[in-house]
């Protein structure tokens, strides 16, 4: 759930996104977390959160931890 209720980044990386400002999205450390979550709907809530980033743009993952 943190993913969805702690995104202090997300609205400005899509403002930013749609401006044009990347290349590229590198996503670092964990973001899977508790996805099945309330049937699947937490993880749902999260993908459709950086689809507007991630559908535009070459969205690469690192692992973490």
């Amino acid at each position: 759930m943190q993913g969805v209720v702690n995104d202090v980044a997300l609205s400005a990386m899509v403002q930013a996104g749609a401006a044009g400002a990347f290349d590229a999205v590198l996503h670092s450390g964990d973001f899977a977390y508790d996805l099945e979550d309330d049937g699947g709907e937490n993880g749902n809530t999260f993908m459709n959160m950086i689809q507007p980033i991630a559908s535009t743009y070459s969205y690469t993952v690192a692992p973490g931890n």
